[in-house]
């Protein structure tokens, strides 16, 4: 929606794929790498063994958090900047690593974080930056983002 409006957008977002994985999506290349791979994907990580990480039912694959943390490094100051999603690896010091030191930059016109809630506590510690909470929900998850987007807007506008 905001590239539609010509506003430069960069980031990762995680998609959860039909088999379960999950692959992280440059915004701005449009370009996808694999994550994670589910607990059920066994031929796949079979051939993997050394080059993964387990959390939580996943496999997390040193490539895909190679290209994620490439990603979010080289994010331009100005831009928005995406980041999906912020979870329990990145408090280990493992995942988006290259995330809290980009977003503590302050370099960019807006940083559009997802958090689980979880863990909302726990990141409001390490986010120096001003920010505002969004909770999607059961209910909302369908319009969640239509609501941000007016929120980017609204106060890009004022």
């Amino acid at each position: 929606m905001l590239e539609s409006r010509n506003y430069n957008c960069e980031g990762i977002l995680s998609l959860k794929c039909e088999s379960g994985d999950i692959e992280v999506f440059d915004i701005s290349s449009k370009e996808k790498k694999l994550f994670a791979v589910s607990d059920s994907n066994i031929e796949f990580r079979k051939n993997l063994q050394n080059k993964m990480f387990k959390i939580c039912g996943f496999w997390f694959l040193d490539e895909g958090i190679g290209f994620s943390n490439r990603v979010i490094s080289k994010a331009s100051p100005g831009n928005y900047l995406f980041i999906d999603e912020l979870g329990p690896l990145e408090l280990d010091n493992k995942g988006f690593t290259a995330a809290l030191k980009v977003i503590g930059s302050h370099k960019f016109t807006k940083s559009i974080i997802t958090v689980r809630k979880s863990l909302l506590s726990l990141y409001r510690e390490r986010i120096e930056s001003p920010y505002e909470i969004f909770e999607a929900n059961y209910n909302n998850r369908n319009h969640i983002a239509e609501t941000i987007f007016k929120k980017l807007i609204f106060n890009e506008t004022k």
